[in-house]
């Protein structure tokens, strides 16, 4: 009974990502978005176990997203070398996740970081 139990929890949680992950995928692609597949690895890593810890993930990363956004614009126009501002961009953002205690926002703000530098090597 206990297995069953276990093992019902994981298929949830299992049909739970991957519906997430491949809607925000189909979304991003009905947006037109360039890089469609990442959604669907961003939604991945946030989604949790839980309904209040994926919303209180989902807030703290749109929070840092905003930071990261204007940290990496800020970065990526001052710096010509590209390495060194991706690792500028990178160390800001470590830092702020670090204190704030938002460390799993880390691997969405850096995809982020990516795709903002990926874009401006081509305008």
């Amino acid at each position: 009974m206990k297995k069953w139990k276990s093992m019902k929890k994981n298929l949830l949680l299992a049909a739970k990502i991957s519906l997430g992950s491949s809607m925000a995928i189909y979304i991003a692609q009905k947006l037109q978005l360039e890089y469609a597949v990442s959604a669907g690895t961003i939604t991945l890593l946030t989604l949790m176990a839980t309904k209040w810890e994926t919303v209180k993930l989902s807030a703290f990363r749109l929070v840092m997203f905003a930071i990261s956004v204007l940290i990496a614009w800020m970065a990526f126009i001052q710096f010509e070398i590209i390495w060194c501002a991706y690792g500028l961009f990178i160390f800001i953002i470590v830092f702020l996740c670090e204190t704030m205690g938002w460390k799993a926002t880390l691997s969405v703000n850096s995809v982020t970081g990516a795709a903002i530098l990926g874009t401006l090597q081509y305008v």
